[in-house]
């Protein structure tokens, strides 16, 4: 239960952050405008970690809003325009979409189906995240250290993968 609260109260924090970014001119928007974004994606990553500590359980239903919460922080983050001076910051974020992406998609398939659209959804941020990687910095693909993903080969392929299910769905 306090788990579900926590990430219901980081939801309402992400709405209202996100409606107070898009509500500034562009003129005014700095990099303090996505402070609170940047600390509600760090919070619900630690509220996974945490969670996933007591339940004992990679694949437990309570996992799936958290992951999905700590998706859209993500976006909410690299939609900050500071980040293009700040390249590592971008990659450590897209670093976390990646496991996030890959830890999610299998969730939402037994939760929503393989036909889903947000399971499409998810696999396009995995797609992008990856080949965003891939191109920048495969090392820090490589220092994840997931099982059968150690070469650029099987990235590459994974990518690929995710892509092609996203346009399957989405047809």
């Amino acid at each position: 239960q306090h788990m579900e609260a926590a990430c219901e109260e980081l939801e309402q924090m992400l709405v209202e952050t996100r409606r107070a970014i898009r509500s500034l001119p562009t003129q005014a928007i700095n990099s303090n405008s996505f402070d609170i974004a940047k600390t509600i994606e760090q919070s619900s990553l630690e509220l996974y970690k945490r969670s996933k500590e007591i339940l004992l359980n990679d694949r437990h239903i309570v996992l799936f809003p958290i992951l999905s919460l700590h998706l859209e922080a993500c976006a909410l983050v690299l939609e900050d325009p500071t980040l293009n001076n700040a390249p590592s910051f971008r990659l450590s974020v897209l670093v976390r979409i990646t496991l996030s992406a890959y830890r999610l998609i299998p969730l939402q398939k037994i939760i929503r189906g393989p036909d889903h659209f947000e399971v499409g959804s998810v696999n396009l941020d995995l797609a992008n995240a990856v080949s965003e990687l891939l191109s920048r910095s495969p090392q820090k693909l490589y220092e994840l250290k997931l099982s059968n993903l150690e070469s650029f080969s099987y990235w590459s392929k994974l990518e690929q993968n995710a892509r092609k299910e996203y346009h399957r769905i989405s047809k």
